[in-house]
């Protein structure tokens, strides 16, 4: 490995460990890997070493478009920030699928550990300030949840990490798992349950939810591919019923599920509300409308906020034009900056990899997409930094590299002697 291949890996290692520990530090390490790739040289190379071109071409499209939109709107400040804050959505796929040296199976073990032990060290940190605050604070238990809780990052974002990293410790079992002493399965164990606790603790309910979802596809592919179905189905519906019970018994995270079927289910709009769930469907009817009034091309980059805060007051919605909510879906805030392109080429920028990872049997990236995917339907994720980056990060160290899944729990299908090579 020469001098800029080293620097390349221990900058992303750097990276996936740092990512939820500090937003300041982030853009400048993104900056130097931008710098190595540019003094490693070989451009023709680059240009014809790129991997995945129609992916490629999907997710960068979906930034040159935001830049097309500046085209067209009126506010030019607001459009320019707009397309600085989603800059990584172009340069880190463009990095990664460029690059001449892919990480091996190895290297991106190295960083999804890497990434698993900052979330390790955000966590103990939480845990930490939270437990401190017990003794100087009262009441002390609002001290462990929500945002007292998620000390680094706004709890959506905290449950998309927790989730992808639970995934990658799943991961890295089921690869690991003949080589593994009692004291491995231990650790991670721990680690494991130690995240599931801190994704209840953040209450985050589309990340609560998405960890359902997950473990349901998890569990149903082990209990179909594994020997002992009856023992794996058992663990795992014993799971999900801890998991349901430790939720159901918190009254603060409980509550924040009993609102959404108490906005679903109420009779008239409160048009002053600031609840979360009563202001998300506020913002994603007013976001609906503003798409519609602009179909085809959007009301430009730069222009969807102040088209938004105008149909709030239009509508009195004092709530969330005092919070100045953006549409808290990803969907509807491209729709309604770019258009019907901009949202085709979104669901293409997220669908397309998707399929390819079932299609090639690579199941992290496939979690990490259900991830995203998810989530983007109660969050603008694309719209802030920590959301650009996660998505244009792990997206692209999972997507470019060259690794081998085959031995990816090997499970006991028929007899001792056959073995799957599926997760």
């Amino acid at each position: 490995m020469n001098y800029s291949k080293k620097i390349h890996f221990y900058l992303t290692l750097l990276i996936a460990f740092l990512f939820p520990l500090s937003k300041q530090v982030i853009p400048p390490l993104l900056i130097l890997l931008f710098i190595n790739w540019l003094f490693w040289g070989n451009f023709l190379k680059k240009l014809k070493n790129i991997q995945h071109k129609q992916i490629t071409l999907f997710i960068i499209g979906f930034y040159v478009l935001h830049v097309v939109g500046l085209i067209y709107t009126e506010n030019l400040e607001k459009g320019l920030f707009d397309v600085q804050v989603k800059s990584a959505i172009l340069f880190l796929p463009f990095i990664y699928a460029t690059s001449v040296y892919k990480f091996n199976t190895k290297q991106l073990h190295f960083i999804l550990i890497s990434a698993i032990a900052g979330v390790f060290v955000a966590v103990i940190y939480c845990f930490k300030t939270s437990f401190f605050n017990y003794f100087e604070n009262d009441p002390w238990s609002i001290y462990f949840f929500s945002s007292r809780f998620s000390a680094f990052m706004h709890i959506g974002y905290f449950g998309l990490l927790l989730n992808f990293t639970i995934c990658a410790t799943v991961y890295l079992l089921l690869y690991y798992q003949e080589k593994l002493t009692l004291r491995h399965w231990v650790l991670a164990g721990f680690v494991i349950l130690l995240f599931v606790v801190s994704l209840i603790l953040t209450t985050s309910k589309n990340g609560i939810l998405t960890f359902v979802v997950l473990c349901v596809i998890i569990g149903g592919y082990l209990i179909a591919k594994g020997r002992r179905k009856v023992l794996t189905a058992l663990l795992f519906s014993l799971f999900l019923l801890a998991f349901v019970f430790a939720i159901k018994n918190s009254s603060i995270v409980y509550g924040r599920f009993k609102k959404i079927i108490t906005v679903l289910t109420a009779p008239n709009e409160n048009k002053k509300t600031i609840d979360s769930v009563a202001a998300r469907t506020l913002a994603w009817s007013t976001s609906v409308e503003v798409f519609k009034e602009n179909f085809f091309i959007g009301t430009g980059t730069g222009d969807i906020k102040d088209e938004l805060l105008k149909k709030y007051e239009e509508k009195n919605y004092t709530g969330v034009l005092k919070k100045k909510l953006n549409s808290h879906n990803q969907y509807l805030q491209t729709a309604c900056a770019l258009g019907v392109v901009g949202l085709m080429l979104l669901l293409l920028a997220l669908f397309v990899p998707f399929a390819y990872s079932i299609k090639q049997r690579q199941y992290l990236l496939s979690m990490l997409m259900i991830i995203i995917i998810l989530a983007s339907i109660t969050e603008s994720i694309l719209e802030v930094q920590i959301g650009v980056v996660f998505f244009s990060f792990f997206v692209s160290v999972l997507l470019y590299a060259k690794y081998d899944d085959s031995s990816i729990g090997k499970l006991k299908v028929q007899s001792n002697e056959q073995k799957s090579n599926d997760f």
